[in-house]
């Protein structure tokens, strides 16, 4: 992983368990997402079955809530109706569209079917 992912399918593959890294490794590097500077997601060594498992643990036990960005509107309610507080326009706005936003439903034929 010394080098750019040459297309989304192999992206997602060198990306493939990065949450359960970010949940069970120590965090090193910069992070550029290669996985040569060591960053925990880039890290080539796969996910074991026991880090899954301390993973879902974490997830468990320490988190509060826990939402979701693709069902970022009902997470939101969910968080409040747990939590309490009201609802606000401002909680639904995208503060921080970026230069590259969309509304449409990403193009997801080029990963081949791939989940993680």
């Amino acid at each position: 992983y010394s080098r750019w992912a040459t297309d989304p399918f192999e992206y997602a593959q060198v990306l493939s368990g990065c949450a359960v890294r970010l949940l069970t490794r120590a965090s090193v590097g910069s992070g550029n997402g290669r996985g040569d500077d060591g960053s925990t997601c880039g890290d080539a060594k796969p996910v074991s079955a026991a880090e899954v498992i301390l993973a879902r643990k974490r997830l468990r036990e320490g988190f509060v809530f826990v939402g979701l960005v693709e069902e970022w509107d009902m997470s939101v309610c969910l968080l409040h109706a747990a939590l309490g507080g009201d609802c606000l326009a401002s909680d639904f706005a995208n503060m921080h569209p970026g230069s590259n936003a969309s509304q449409e439903l990403y193009e997801t034929s080029e990963l081949m079917g791939f989940t993680d």
